[in-house]
Formats: C-alpha cells, structure tokens, sequence
C-alpha cells in the first residue's frame, strides 16, 4: 500500500514537472491578419523567387520567403528553442537559413525545418494567399 502512495506520488510530481516544460517550449500563438503590398518599396525583394522580408505581426514579427512566381512561405521569427527567452531569428547571409543569435539553431527559410540545434521543432508557420499584388498572412 505504502509503495503504491510513493508511486502515484512520483508519477504525479512527474506529469506536472512535463506540463510545465511544455508551457515553456512553446512560442505563443498569436492572432496574425497581415496584408502587405510587394509592390512598396520596402518589400522589393519579394517581387522575385527567393526573395524575403521581414513584417510585422506574429509574436516577434514575420520572415516572408517567396517559394515560387505564386507561393509564398510565412514564418514566425520567435526562436523556438527556449522560446521564453524571447530570441528573434534572422535571415543568414546565405539568404535560404534563419539563426537564431541566442543559439546556434538554424532553420531552413523555405518551410521554417530546423537544420541544426539545439532547436527541435521548427518555426511556427501561417499562412500566405497571394493574389498577383498582395500577399495576405493569416492563422
């Protein structure tokens, strides 16, 4: 009987220890409704494939990578390894990779898939419409 009250004790001590952890590694979900122009000036780049910019929205703002001549990526550039931290990723001068500056995790631009660590998940994307002159970022 003893072992069995040391046990659930145990287990209980442990779920709660990982819930917590789980409320720590999460970037907060923020509501996005984005429109840009990339006709402006300061989203130039966007006018060719492989072009990105930063935006703002999201909880530390929005990398955009254009994919192709009408897909477009959207992605949150909250560093996702111990998001609480509050590290902002940025575009590397390879112009295909974000590094988060707290870490040495790199994330692929193209669909936000982490490519080295200590980062394990990737970047919280949303979505991206484009109608031929904006480029709609939403959740």
């Amino acid at each position: 009987m003893r072992l069995t009250n040391v046990l659930t004790l145990v287990l209980v001590v442990l779920l709660f220890s990982k819930c917590r952890e789980i409320e720590n590694t999460e970037v907060p979900n923020v509501p996005v409704n984005t429109v840009i122009n990339i006709q402006t000036p300061e989203y130039f780049d966007l006018q060719a494939v492989g072009g990105w910019a930063y935006t703002y929205g999201g909880s530390k703002g929005i990398v955009v990578y254009r994919n192709s001549f009408d897909s477009f990526s959207a992605f949150d550039r909250h560093a996702t390894y111990e998001p609480i931290n509050g590290c902002i990723v940025e575009v590397d001068s390879s112009n295909i990779m974000v590094q988060d500056p707290c870490t040495t995790s790199r994330y692929l631009l193209t669909d936000g898939s982490v490519v080295n660590g200590p980062a394990a998940v990737g970047l919280r994307q949303y979505q991206a419409y484009f109608d031929g002159t904006y480029l709609r970022i939403y959740n």
